[in-house]
């Protein structure tokens, strides 16, 4: 996984590659690589700053497939989102509109936030190659598309973060799932619950 430091320098190396929006979506909303691929913009609510996950690309359809649905009923979800994510993607609907001019009549418009230049879903296989090329480009710890989820779940856990919350947003069916997943990478987690073992039952004392 991606350590804290790691993060900007791969989205900094990521800035203008046409995989730039869905890396982003990846480790910043921890969405699931399907879950980027299928979203549509009608999916997208910036008056109330949410995404929607509602749909995924189906990997194993030769014609790359929109499918309503996600991996589980816990994965439909909403993802609250801020300033900085908005601006994100309102940079790529400005870069989707150009793909639209360029390609003119040839353009499949689906509605995708993430398309290729012609409006076509990504070809997972090629986003990967993308992301390999653009980490080995920013020095960083190599890792999978649904290792950027996962960097963003650890550093979230690290840092802090009301564990329902982040379970919502990665879209587990529940918050044990998440602490099973992430727990080990709170050092200290043992002793913190022995403090508080010994606090509670240092009130009984007379």
């Amino acid at each position: 996984m991606l350590k804290a430091e790691e993060v900007n320098l791969l989205l900094t190396a990521a800035k203008g590659d046409p995989a730039y929006c869905p890396i982003y979506l990846g480790l910043i909303c921890a969405m699931r690589e399907a879950e980027v691929l299928g979203l549509r913009w009608d999916d997208v609510d910036f008056d109330n700053y949410i995404i929607q996950v509602v749909r995924t690309l189906d990997h194993e359809d030769d014609h790359q497939a929109i499918t309503d649905g996600t991996k589980t009923s816990a994965g439909t979800r909403a993802i609250e989102i801020d300033d900085e994510i908005v601006e994100v993607l309102l940079a790529q609907k400005r870069l989707v509109e150009k793909y639209k001019d360029v390609a003119g009549e040839l353009y499949h418009d689906n509605n995708l936030v993430c398309p290729t230049s012609i409006g076509t879903p990504w070809n997972p296989s090629n986003l990967r190659r993308s992301l390999y090329r653009i980490i080995h480009k920013a020095g960083v710890t190599r890792v999978k598309f649904h290792e950027l989820r996962h960097s963003h779940a650890s550093i979230s856990v690290k840092s802090g973060a009301n564990i329902k919350a982040l379970s919502t947003k990665l879209g587990h069916s529940s918050i044990r799932v998440t602490l099973d997943m992430y727990s080990h990478v709170i050092p200290g987690m043992q002793r913190e619950g022995l403090a508080k073992f010994r606090d509670e039952i240092n009130k009984t004392r007379s």
